[in-house]
């Protein structure tokens, strides 16, 4: 959005179409009374922006587990970019736009974990995790100029598809320990001297068991994609001829699949992690918005610096602290920095 308004040149068409109709001394009078007349500033100088956004983004919002609650792989901060481009057509309030978002993190812990299966009942495993979370989006949008004063705004609206898909594998070992076996029925029963039980019978022998090396291994999905309305509005404030402060906010809802999938090996049922295949087609609320100091390098090119939020409500499925299947928000957010480029 840029701040300098544009010249519309009116006079010499004006003048010529009154010439042929009037004469053309009452020509040369009207085309300097029009030319007198104050240059109209409600339209747009820019018919194309391009920009390109670098930033890093912090995922928050509740943790991704599996299991019986098992948390998955910290999450940690990740690159997050952007590029996108405007098109105003000349003397109009109109414009178009479209935008495409992707960013990435990853992150790995130690977890431990107690069997409530089988031969593990009890037995702690112990392994890794690591998650990797992509999420990216793409905007297509028509915008119409509503300036107030100095707050130059556009209201925009479109549509928005977006896709986060969040991806957990663990590894884990334990041991089942080993134990002794009793002659059983073959023991003496018989008294002796002083009480007590006969020793054992000769053909008795005491057996035992060696412990027993166990592993398994997960890999659990769980994945957004969606697309719907999207209205937003875009507001810069000029400060003076090179600063300005611009803000955006947009609100959207996704209408699309969400599903939770995971599949095990080894000893996994015994530490209460199984297959899963849950999907549901629903609806998510995603609310974005940006706050940015803008500074122009030159009159066609401007940075920003920045820092930008971007909310999905109940976007993931994963697994609660009980072991059920729950719906966790996700947010992300943290600086960026914007060069845009107009001609």
């Amino acid at each position: 959005m840029s701040w300098t308004p544009y010249r519309l040149g009116l006079a010499t068409v004006s003048a010529l179409a009154l010439g042929a109709t009037t004469g053309t001394a009452h020509a040369q009078v009207a085309a300097y009374q029009i030319a007198t007349v104050p240059p109209r500033t409600d339209f747009k100088p820019d018919l194309w922006t391009v920009w390109i956004e670098g930033g890093l983004g912090r995922p928050d919002g509740d943790p991704l587990r599996f299991g019986n609650g098992v948390k998955a792989g910290g999450l940690k901060p990740g690159p997050d970019t952007a590029f996108g481009f405007d098109f105003h057509p000349t003397a109009s309030l109109w414009s178009v736009r479209s935008e495409f978002r992707f960013g990435a993190t990853s992150g790995r812990q130690a977890f431990s974990t107690d069997g409530t299966s089988g031969p593990a009942i009890g037995v702690p495993a112990t392994g890794t995790a690591k998650s990797q979370e992509d999420h990216w989006l793409a905007d297509f949008e028509v915008g119409r100029d509503v300036d107030i004063g100095s707050l130059q705004s556009e209201i925009e609206g479109g549509l928005r598809i977006s896709a986060i898909e969040a991806t957990t594998r663990a590894r884990a070992s334990y041991t089942v320990p080993g134990g002794s076996g009793s002659c059983g029925s073959n023991s003496g029963t018989g008294s002796a001297t002083g009480g007590g039980s006969a020793p054992p019978s000769s053909g008795c022998v005491v057996t035992s068991t060696p412990p027993v090396p166990g592993a398994f291994t997960l890999k659990q999905a769980s994945r957004f994609v969606g697309a719907g309305p999207r209205i937003g509005v875009r507001s810069v404030l000029p400060i003076d001829h090179r600063w300005a402060v611009e803000g955006d906010f947009g609100a959207a809802v996704l209408i699309g699949e969400r599903s939770l999938k995971a599949s095990a090996t080894g000893g996994a049922a015994d530490f209460a992690i199984g297959p899963i295949n849950n999907s549901q087609t629903t609806g998510v609320i995603n609310l974005d918005g940006s706050l940015g100091l803008d500074f122009k390098m030159t009159p066609n090119a401007v940075v920003t610096f920045g820092y930008r939020v971007d909310s999905y409500f109940g976007a993931l499925r994963t697994m609660s602290t009980i072991g059920h299947v729950a719906d966790h928000d996700r947010y992300y957010a943290g600086p960026m920095l914007r060069l845009t480029f107009s001609g």
